[in-house]
């Protein structure tokens, strides 16, 4: 059976690095072998393990292309995609002070019972054989322990905060929401979340669940700074609904929001669950907001 380098995906890079993620499979099974990444020349190991590659190359120069190849015994290696072409350019130097750092996180689902699968008409996963991870393959269910590496990783990364965006707890409930809160007490620096549309499902049943108050966390939406910025979380959700909305009133809170900052002459970075679009594409995409 060949062995062969997949999914190769890039999705991080900055003046001085760049993070990619990788498999290593023999068919569909995952080969524990070390690999390496060659990126103008230089070579760096990854250790074996059992599943996906996540690597992180830092001190490189900025504003340069550099290729990148990737390589381990006996494997063929991915071919270029849209994923990753070969080669990186890092960003230009922006000549700028770093005045404080965050993490972002998103849609954690606390009490998934599954992750993969197809999705139904009302966005619920729906089991048609497609490959799948189910939080009883394992003795502890990997959403828990997704979420308690996460809170792991950022504390090492001794970050000044970091947003949790919304969809906490998968079906909206109450112990859901304490398990949340229990794992991310760990965070050794302020943690703000704010919920999505996932967070609010038990309205459907008619149960309504203080999904902030359980969190001990303010309602969005709201503001605050960070290192002389102004940061913005954004309310998007319709409780009981999948898609988001941001309507005439949110609009007219981000309108004032935004006029604020431009009077101070403050940097604003904004936070949403659900994903912005231009508005002329707002209806081409699911769970879409027009801004």
């Amino acid at each position: 059976m060949t062995r062969q380098i997949r999914d190769v995906e890039l999705f991080g890079v900055t003046e001085s690095s760049f993070t990619l993620s990788f498999d290593l499979r023999e068919g569909d099974e995952a080969i524990d072998s070390e690999a390496r990444i060659i990126v103008g020349g230089e070579r760096h190991l990854v250790p074996a393990t059992h599943g996906t590659r996540l690597v992180r190359i830092e001190g490189l120069p900025a504003d340069t292309a550099l290729p990148v190849t990737i390589e381990a015994p006996g494997a063929e290696p991915a071919p270029p995609d849209a994923f990753f072409e070969g080669s990186v350019t890092t960003s230009p130097d922006s000549g700028a002070t770093q005045v404080a750092s965050f993490a972002t996180l998103n849609d954690v689902h606390f009490g998934e019972e599954r992750f993969g699968g197809a999705f139904g008409p009302e966005g619920d996963s729906v089991d048609d054989g497609s490959p799948a991870v189910r939080a009883s393959d394992t003795e502890i269910p990997y959403w828990r322990f997704m979420n308690e590496d996460a809170v792991a990783d950022i504390n090492r990364c001794d970050v000044d905060c970091t947003f949790i965006k919304g969809d906490i707890a998968d079906r909206g409930l109450p112990e859901q929401f304490e398990t949340a809160a229990r794992t991310f007490a760990a965070f050794e620096k302020p943690h703000h979340p704010f919920l999505g549309n996932h967070d609010y499902l038990q309205r459907n049943n008619g149960v309504e669940v203080d999904g902030y108050g359980i969190l001990g966390a303010q309602p969005a939406p709201r503001s605050f700074e960070l290192g002389g910025w102004r940061l913005v979380l954004l309310d998007t959700t319709i409780p009981g609904e999948h898609h988001g909305s941001f309507g005439q009133e949110r609009r007219d809170w981000l309108a004032e929001t935004l006029s604020e900052s431009q009077r101070r002459g403050q940097p604003t970075l904004l936070f949403s669950h659900h994903q912005p679009v231009p508005p002329e594409h707002r209806d081409s995409y699911p769970n879409s907001i027009g801004i």
